[in-house]
């Protein structure tokens, strides 16, 4: 085997582990937000997570840690869409976050449903 010939067996293993990693990051950073939706009462849509961002960080033994930023959406009633981010740092969740706007209305189950209750102003 030539030297180029194990240049290129060295860079599809690494794509491989790389592709291997990304995908157990999207995995877990979609429990996380279907873990943080049902604890909130609303409902997580799509069933995924979109990458919005990878960058490298310095651990806390100074080693590299690759950050990655997911993007979901939740539904307080079905109708509206809110967003979400998942940070995780390695394998780890660091960040979890609901758009507060959608908590920002009281809520009352109709019909089986959670709808937003409309304030009179008198």
């Amino acid at each position: 085997m030539t030297g180029q010939e194990l240049a290129f067996v060295i860079v599809l293993v690494l794509i491989a582990v790389n592709w291997q990693a990304q995908l157990r990051a999207r995995e877990r950073a979609t429990a996380a937000g279907r873990r943080a939706c049902e604890r909130a009462g609303v409902h997580f849509l799509d069933d995924t997570v979109a990458l919005q961002r990878t960058r490298l960080r310095r651990g806390g033994r100074g080693g590299l840690l690759v950050v990655r930023r997911y993007r979901f959406e939740f539904a307080t009633d079905g109708q509206v869409r809110y967003g979400g981010n998942v940070v995780l740092a390695g394998d780890r969740v660091t960040e979890l976050w609901l758009d507060p706007e959608a908590f920002a209305t009281p809520r009352a189950p109709i019909e089986g449903r959670v709808v937003p209750l409309r304030r009179e102003i008198n």
